[in-house]
């Protein structure tokens, strides 16, 4: 994760990449990379869960305006919960 530059810490046991879709989210026409990692800690909050994006653009997958979402963020959800798995299904 840390190497894909979404600022999201690695831990022991993270799933990243459980699930994988190739979707457009309006960034352009080509697609990006939508990860999720349904046992990503939230903070104090253990296995909450996350989803990663990296945005496709002309030459490929670019990194530097990758996003990470979870159940904190702001219009996604009610907030994160233990064993939550928030990104366990991304398509």
């Amino acid at each position: 994760q840390s190497s894909l530059g979404v600022g999201a810490a690695v831990e022991q046991g993270d799933e990243l990449g459980f699930t994988l879709d190739a979707l457009s989210l309006g960034n352009g026409t080509q697609s990006d990379l939508v990860m999720g990692d349904l046992l990503e800690d939230i903070g104090s909050v253990f296995d909450a869960g996350a989803v990663f994006v990296l945005f496709g653009g002309s030459s490929g997958l670019a990194t530097p305006n990758a996003e990470s979402w979870n159940a904190d963020t702001d219009g996604v959800g009610a907030g994160s919960i233990v064993a939550g798995r928030f990104g366990s299904s991304v398509s």
